[in-house]
């Protein structure tokens, strides 16, 4: 029996495999159909072209990141641990999900992108926003270091990619405690008012 919503669920799984490997260039809408195991016509029942099923795969990777990002965050009580749990879930999640991290990078790099989203790891997780909206709140309360906003959202946003690239050449930085002690550490010194 057909499930529309199974069907769809397994074209953006082929979609976002093979955008992370191939580059959304490079894919095929008949890549993608062949992966998935669909006829062109489920394909295009869900998508009406490639670029929407692009649009599609990259909105999935901006929410799954968001929801991975903010996990735990509400129960801190200061905006750099809150940035610092923050840093801590997206390496988590880009470890665990390194399709999902490609193909959202490869999104913001993509020549149309790069002026909108600023390209990079980090460049159009739609997390920023909230990272700058914690900002805003750790400016107003003096936790943070009287700088513009902007500035201490890319000093988070440069150190926060740092972790991923230990943890993916050895897991086991991830369950480290001195090795996120440092990292949160480099937080506070860059952000904190008072390290």
């Amino acid at each position: 029996m057909y499930n529309a919503e199974i069907t769809k669920a397994n074209i953006m799984e082929q979609a976002i495999k093979l955008f992370a490997e191939k580059g959304f260039q490079d894919t095929s809408t008949a890549d993608v159909v062949q992966a998935a195991g669909c006829s062109k016509g489920a394909f295009y029942y869900h998508f009406p072209s490639k670029d929407a099923l692009i649009e599609e795969t990259f909105r999935f990777c901006q929410d799954a990141i968001e929801d991975a990002a903010a996990e735990g965050i509400d129960e801190l009580p200061n905006v750099v641990d809150k940035l610092c749990r923050r840093c801590y879930n997206l390496t988590k999640h880009a470890l665990r999900y390194p399709d999902i991290a490609r193909v959202n990078a490869g999104y913001c790099n993509l020549p149309a992108n790069m002026a909108k989203y600023g390209g990079g790891f980090l460049g159009c997780f739609r997390h920023y926003e909230v990272v700058m909206s914690m900002i805003e709140v750790g400016l107003a309360n003096g936790e943070l270091k009287q700088m513009p906003a902007e500035l201490l959202g890319e000093f988070f946003a440069k150190i926060a990619t740092v972790p991923y690239s230990y943890v993916r050449k050895d897991p086991r930085y991830m369950e480290d405690e001195k090795f996120w002690a440092g990292i949160y550490d480099i937080i506070r010194c860059a952000l904190a008012e008072k390290p």
